[in-house]
C-alpha cells in the first residue's frame, strides 16, 4: 500500500514539474523564477506524508541549505480513542540542479504525543535520511516530493516497544508559499 502511495506521489511531482525543452534557433532560453539574490526565504509549508498525515509549519530556505519545523495530529472519537499530536522537523543541504529545481539532501525526524487506538504513546519517534526534489513553481510555490531512504522508528505504546529500522518505506509531498 505504502510503494503505491510513494508512486503515486512521483507520478503526481513528475507532472507537475515542466519538461525542459530541446535547443532550437526560435526558442527562448527558459527563464528562471528562483530569485538567488535572496538569502533567507521564509514560508509557510503544507506537507502531506504517505502515512495521510497532514502537517502544517514553517520553513526557511537558503542558497544551500533548509531547515524546517511543523505539526500535525489526529483525533477520532469513534470505537477506539486515538487522540495524538506529531511534531516534525527537517534539515537539509541543497543542490540547484536547473533554474527551478533543486536536490535536498539530509534528515528528518518526528515524535508523537497523545493516545493511539486507546494506547497511551510512551515513546514514539522517527528519524530517517531525506532526499528531496523542489521545484520552484513560482518566486514564491514551491512544490516538493521527497523519500526517506532509511527510516528508523521507535515505538512504544501500552508498554509494548518496538523498534524497526525500514528501507524506502516513506516519503511525501508538500506545497510551500515563500513570503517576499
Amino acid at each position: 500500500m505504502r510503494k503505491s502511495k510513494l508512486l503515486v506521489l512521483g507520478a503526481m511531482f513528475a507532472l507537475a514539474t515542466p519538461m525542459a525543452h530541446a535547443e532550437c534557433d526560435y526558442c527562448a532560453p527558459e527563464e528562471s523564477v528562483y530569485d538567488y539574490t535572496r538569502v533567507h526565504q521564509w514560508a509557510v509549508q503544507g506537507t502531506f506524508d504517505v502515512a495521510n498525515k497532514l502537517f502544517i509549519g514553517i520553513s526557511n530556505y537558503t542558497n544551500y541549505f533548509e531547515w524546517g519545523v511543523s505539526a500535525g495530529g489526529k483525533i477520532t472519537s469513534q470505537n477506539i480513542k486515538s487522540s495524538n499530536v506529531t511534531p516534525f522537523w527537517f534539515a537539509d543541504l541543497r543542490a540547484h540542479l536547473a533554474n527551478n529545481t533543486v536536490l535536498a539532501y539530509g534528515f528528518d525526524g518526528s515524535f508523537t504525543f497523545g493516545e493511539n487506538n486507546g494506547h497511551h504513546i510512551n515513546s514514539d519517534w522517527v528519524v530517517s535520511t531525506r532526499i528531496a526534489l523542489e521545484q520552484y513553481l513560482t518566486q514564491s510555490v514551491i512544490l516538493t516530493g521527497w523519500i526517506n531512504p532509511n527510516c528508523y522508528i521507535h515505538t512504544r505504546e501500552g508498554g509494548v516497544t518496538n523498534t524497526v529500522n525500514t528501507i524506502f518505506s516513506t516519503g511525501g509531498i508538500a506545497l510551500s508559499y515563500v513570503f517576499s
